[in-house]
């Protein structure tokens, strides 16, 4: 066989990020608005119909275009609303497109990454300090011969992320969650969040590995070869892709070492909403048992890349460099966790980002048929939410024409309110057009039968209201200015 093929499944169980360039990340202010817990992403051309581009350049450089929109109808300027939970503090960090779709994939080289770190971890040898003594050297490198696809997804969604951190107290350490300046024992969804676009949880895409078993195969026979570890480990690299059984175990063990260490290090440095992300982490080691669970982009930390050799079975910390990283008998022990969260029924619920999982649909057909149908209803709630919402949305933009319209009806002004000294603004009819001046029947009690000129030589349709400055003498109504069109 001169090529191993696995045809799989990749789903994410937890949101899934692998980032974009700097340049493409959303700016809040500029690519978004937030508001009442809603990302509100604007259509730049719609508001450039309303705006000038200097008043639209000028409420941008004086962080006023919120608040210019607001008073325009904001909802007429969006073109997509996302419910986030929590204070939406920096810019979103964009996931990596495809340039052709603008769809969110998860690239072959990130999950190719993460499967060269387990085996790293499972091949190398206690007195081993890089990876080409257990690898071997680039000509001999089994990876060279092994292609991992990129994973397309359908649509990505937006979440939002915080850290947790341990925090000293006298000679022991206990876990809180980061803030402007410092660790906090309790759990706010505001300050120093950071909210990401990610592929969402269930969402399953094709994902292909191919291993060039012959080219591996002729490299480890050269004479230059200098012995390859992994090949005493697992029988050489092209055995271990061309044994599916092998290459998931492998994983699966890796990754249940893993959870249970993580699992050890929210128990010891608990606090109020540990016993959630346990919860998740526990469901995430019970997945792993049914099909191979590994760990990718954002979130994936030290601990499950190939610092996790140090310390495999112990994610603990006893100590901080000078740096303020976190360190185990004199060794890097990641201190802090970012987790996604998001509000579920008036409570907070807590993601460790970035595990998907590896399925081959004729080892893992039960379960896979599980999944699909978890899937679909998953994807049927979405759809029956996004409907919702789209009717909430709907409606409210009905209300507000409504109030538009009414906003442009005339308004009737008591005489009362008129005197002698101070103009204020009434609203009046026009009628007619007579040569430089506007004829119209002011909206102001007992004078609905009288009609005020007013210089205005451009005109103004005939029944549209108009407002204008008046005082109130003697029984005439006096009138200041020029007339503008009631909006």
């Amino acid at each position: 066989m001169t090529k191993t093929v696995l045809k799989l499944k990749l789903v994410s169980l937890t949101p899934v990020h692998i980032g974009a360039a700097q340049e493409k990340h959303l700016a809040k202010g500029v690519d978004y608005l937030a508001k009442d817990g809603t990302i509100l992403f604007l259509d730049e051309s719609k508001i450039l119909e309303k705006l000038k581009v200097h008043e639209y350049c000028n409420d941008l450089s004086n962080r006023k275009l919120q608040t210019t929109l607001e008073q325009r109808g904001i909802e007429q300027f969006v073109k997509q609303a996302v419910p986030i939970a929590g204070e939406i503090g920096t810019d979103i960090k964009i996931h990596v497109k495809d340039t052709l779709t603008l769809n969110p994939y998860i690239p072959g080289t990130s999950l190719k990454g993460a499967i060269r770190s387990i085996l790293f971890h499972s091949a190398k040898k206690k007195e081993h300090r890089k990876e080409q003594e257990t690898f071997g050297w680039i000509q001999e490198d089994g990876f060279r011969y092994l292609q991992v696809g990129d994973s397309h997804f359908e649509a990505s969604t937006y979440i939002n992320t915080k850290t947790f951190n341990l925090m000293k107290r006298g000679h022991e350490f206990d876990g809180g969650w980061k803030g402007s300046n410092q660790t906090n024992p309790d759990f706010s969804p505001k300050e120093f969040t950071f909210p990401y676009e990610c592929i969402g949880i269930h969402q399953m895409s094709d994902v292909r590995i191919v291993m060039n078993s012959a080219g591996y195969q002729e490299a480890t026979k050269r004479k230059d070869y200098r012995g390859n570890p992994l090949v005493k480990e697992v029988n050489t690299l092209s055995q271990v892709l061309a044994s599916k059984k092998n290459l998931f175990q492998i994983i699966q063990k890796f990754t249940d070492q893993y959870l249970r260490a993580e699992i050890d290090f929210f128990t010891r440095y608990s606090n109020q909403q540990t016993d959630t992300i346990i919860a998740e982490l526990t469901s995430l080691k019970k997945k792993n048992s049914q099909a191979p669970v590994i760990r990718v982009g954002q979130g994936s930390g030290f601990h499950s890349i190939t610092g996790n050799h140090h310390f495999p079975t112990d994610h603990s910390i006893n100590g901080i460099n000078n740096w303020g990283k976190g360190q185990l008998n004199g060794r890097d022990s990641a201190k802090s966790r970012k987790l996604a969260f998001e509000r579920i029924n008036d409570e907070y619920v807590f993601y460790p980002m970035g595990f998907v999982q590896l399925i081959d649909p004729e080892v893992h057909q039960e379960y896979y048929a599980s999944l699909q149908s978890q899937i679909k209803q998953k994807k049927d709630e979405i759809i029956a939410l996004e409907a919702k919402a789209e009717e909430q949305r709907k409606a409210e933009q009905e209300k507000i024409r409504v109030e538009a319209e009414e906003a442009k009806k005339p308004k009737m002004t008591l005489l009362s309110q008129l005197n002698n000294r101070k103009a204020i603004l009434i609203d009046a009819i026009v009628t007619r057009k007579d040569g430089n001046n506007v004829l119209a029947t002011p909206q102001v009690e007992t004078m609905l039968e009288t009609t005020i000129s007013v210089r205005y030589p451009a005109g103004f349709p005939i029944g549209s209201t108009i407002q204008i400055k008046a005082k109130y003498s003697n029984g005439t109504l006096l009138v200041e200015g020029s007339p503008k069109l009631k909006k």
